[in-house]
């Protein structure tokens, strides 16, 4: 998926990079050891790069194929630098997630957003993304997300 995206026009001095595990710890140090470990076993499961701007990784997207033609949507993002890259980190990302889809033959993404991040909120609709439901007392933490779905 990163050579599509490198493909792509990009301001001087980004480039994607196949995703590794390593890219976590520059993108944010802080990220507890279970999520790390399950977003590395979601990077096995799917596409996944890392858009790195300027020699420093911003932030790293994959998609999992879940289930009947429907993927799930996965990012970690450089909270000190993403709004110095708003545009290119939302530009990016829709690209990487069109890319996904078609690559692997999805009609149709979704993503998980703990409803008390109004930015995530945001972010998600700028991304192409609908409301379509909402999850009580989903994943870890144990705390109320929204679903968002969108297809090509």
């Amino acid at each position: 998926m990163h050579d599509l995206l490198n493909k792509m026009p990009l301001p001087c001095g980004a480039v994607w990079h196949q995703f590794e595990a390593g890219h976590l710890d520059l993108i944010d140090d802080s990220l507890a050891p279970d999520t790390a470990m399950r977003v590395v076993d979601n990077s096995t499961r799917g596409p996944s790069c890392t858009l790195f701007v300027n020699g420093q990784a911003l932030v790293s997207v994959g998609m999992l194929d879940c289930r009947n033609g429907s993927g799930e949507v996965w990012a970690v993002i450089d909270k000190r630098r993403r709004h110095q890259h708003a545009l290119l980190l939302t530009r990016s990302v829709r690209k990487s997630i069109d890319i996904a889809m078609k690559s692997m033959g999805l009609v149709s993404a979704h993503m998980f957003v703990e409803c008390q991040r109004a930015d995530a909120v945001r972010w998600a609709i700028a991304l192409g993304f609908a409301e379509i439901g909402k999850l009580t007392i989903y994943n870890q933490p144990q705390q109320d997300h929204f679903i968002f779905s969108r297809s090509l």
